[in-house]
């Protein structure tokens, strides 16, 4: 697995319930993967934060977006709509969010996920201490992270 190490301040929010690694639930025939990291810049790279996944039901699925003050910016419960970046209708700062994750797979598996997701604007800022796994690094054949990012580094 390749990771990308970038900034991203981790102690936002004091609780131990939000998971600091990618979600990936698997199974023989189907996945959920949320990515930690994505840059709505415009680039075409990483621009919108969504689930990568195949076997997710519909019914009962949830994303929702949290800023850091705890204030809910983004809610979808259509697995075809993804967030770009935005607080109402501006651009959010980089930085550290939270995405809420629900959802069944049809092959049985259920879900209920809190996250930390770092956006950045332009570009990612080095730093040895987080690891990030954009979109572009995840391998649908195989369901599992192996790329490198396309993300380029702040100088």
């Amino acid at each position: 697995m390749v990771l990308v190490l970038a900034s991203c301040s981790k102690n936002v929010f004091d609780t131990n319930d939000i998971n600091t690694q990618s979600l990936l639930v698997k199974d023989d025939t189907c996945y959920c993967y949320l990515p930690t990291g994505f840059s709505p810049d415009g680039n075409g790279t990483n621009d919108i934060l969504r689930p990568i996944h195949k076997g997710l039901n519909s019914a009962g699925y949830e994303l929702i977006i949290y800023n850091k003050r705890q204030k809910e910016i983004f809610r979808t419960a259509d697995i075809n709509t993804s967030w770009d970046g935005t607080d109402n209708g501006k651009k959010a700062k980089s930085g550290q969010y939270i995405a809420t994750i629900k959802g069944t797979l049809s092959c049985g598996r259920s879900f209920d996920v809190n996250q930390y997701v770092c956006a950045y604007i332009n570009c990612v800022i080095p730093d040895d201490e987080v690891e990030l796994q954009f979109e572009d690094m995840f391998d649908p054949l195989n369901a599992q992270s192996v790329f490198a990012s396309g993300e380029a580094f702040c100088p």
